[in-house]
């Protein structure tokens, strides 16, 4: 979206700190979206360390699958080691608050912006944010809706509970929807600062949002979502 491909040798990013959204109820795209040949191609050179919720990690079988793909945990050690190691995390940075809000039969796109950890990490290591927005993703499952409920316990016990994510047929299986995935340009912090003030992290954060509502807004039509409006959560 604009300007040469990322990662590739006409351009000035090699790095960054990539943002997808939505998190939808299980954002598979995530895990799979740096091993896809499309996006290898149009982005080569690029390379990406898909990071998701601690629970995966601690999960028999899921977090096997997971760690055989490459995933690792979205913790702020891992997201560190991956900047310092000169590879650029993929991470969902509404995390498990856009999950109990996920639904599939409005138009509105729920999209949180309360995290700020994200743009720290960004002005600390002096790498931009990539906004990245998958028109589809809330369109791929359900979930029981009970959104004060599954608050209370994501707040208690780290997961938001009842979990009970349904597609085809009302099961577990998702439902056969594309899914166009739209990379916008990179949004650069000020200055790189181990040290970042509030003022700072604050500018980033709004210049992202911005960026990404823009993008949205843009791409949404020709996406097949020509309705659709994010809704916004603080």
């Amino acid at each position: 979206d604009g300007g040469h491909p990322i990662g590739s040798a006409a351009s000035s990013v090699r790095q960054a700190l990539c943002c997808y959204t939505p998190h939808g109820i299980f954002p598979q795209c995530v895990i799979w979206l740096p091993n896809a040949s499309m996006f290898r191609d149009r982005f080569p050179g690029w390379l990406l360390t898909s990071m998701t919720a601690t629970i995966i990690h601690l999960t028999p079988v899921m977090r096997d699958v997971a760690q055989w793909a490459g995933v690792r945990d979205v913790g702020r050690a891992s997201v560190d080691r991956a900047l310092r190691t000169g590879r650029s995390p993929l991470l969902v940075v509404g995390g498990q608050s856009e999950m109990f809000l996920s639904k599939s039969w409005t138009r509105d796109i729920d999209v949180h912006r309360r995290h700020r950890g994200f743009v720290r990490m960004a002005i600390r290591h002096g790498v931009p944010l990539i906004p990245i927005f998958a028109f589809g993703e809330h369109k791929v499952m359900d979930n029981v809706y009970l959104p004060r409920l599954q608050n209370w316990c994501r707040q208690r016990l780290g997961f938001p509970v009842p979990y009970l994510p349904y597609g085809r047929w009302l099961l577990p299986v998702p439902r056969r929807t594309p899914l166009t995935i739209c990379v916008g340009a990179p949004v650069f912090p000020r200055t790189k600062n181990s040290q970042p003030s509030r003022e700072e992290i604050e500018e980033l954060h709004a210049r992202y949002f911005d960026a990404l509502e823009e993008m949205f807004e843009r791409n949404k039509a020709r996406c097949g979502f020509p309705d659709a409006r994010i809704a916004w959560a603080n």
